[in-house]
């Protein structure tokens, strides 16, 4: 009976083992997918000085950029500020690590939209993308979870969405766009 118990033991061990180690396997390749679209053509990704790459790890191999919580052991905040990037902003890639509370790409050359699903980033809360080449209307589902969001300087253009349901936004900057309308707010008296 020992026998059986101790092979289930050592069995479980091993599926629990390879189980994390997938898990971090796709968040490893996420994030690397994530940064790939970033910078199609400026070769971050193959500096091995920036740390980006399947053998080593995002918290223990000193990804730049990165930032993980010490105790889960898990990406919390990715700020990739002044690095010349000039891709497209892969949510899929993003929002698969849910773990993630801080997102900064401020000062680069990132262009196209930002995607309506980057909403479905539950964990995201602060959002940082002022001084790129982002373009389209503001996603008003972007607002549903941030606390914290700057869309400062880039090509905004159109109606601001509607805010008031917002009840976690701390700040919101996004001066030097193309973008009019109100913010309105509403206040909760006791």
């Amino acid at each position: 009976m020992e026998r059986i118990a101790f092979r289930m033991l050592f069995l479980y061990y091993f599926l629990l083992l390879h189980g994390a180690n997938s898990v971090e396997e796709d968040i490893k390749l996420s994030l690397i997918k994530f940064l790939e679209k970033l910078s199609p053509s400026n070769g971050i990704i193959m500096d091995p000085n920036f740390g980006w790459n399947m053998s080593s790890d995002p918290c223990a191999g000193h990804w730049k950029g990165v930032t993980c919580e010490a105790r889960s052991i898990s990406v919390k905040k990715i700020v990739l500020d002044n690095f010349s990037l000039n891709g497209t902003l892969d949510d899929e890639s993003l929002c698969s690590v849910q773990s993630i509370i801080l997102l900064s790409l401020n000062n680069n050359n990132i262009s196209g939209e930002i995607p309506r699903e980057i909403a479905d980033c539950k964990e995201l809360t602060h959002f940082y993308v002022s001084g790129n080449r982002f373009v389209g209307s503001v996603p008003a589902l972007l607002f549903s979870n941030l606390k914290r969001l700057d869309i400062s300087n880039n090509y905004f253009l159109g109606e601001l969405p509607a805010l008031p349901a917002i009840s976690s936004l701390v700040s919101f900057r996004a001066k030097y766009n193309q973008l009019n309308g109100a913010i309105h707010t509403r206040i909760q008296l006791p």
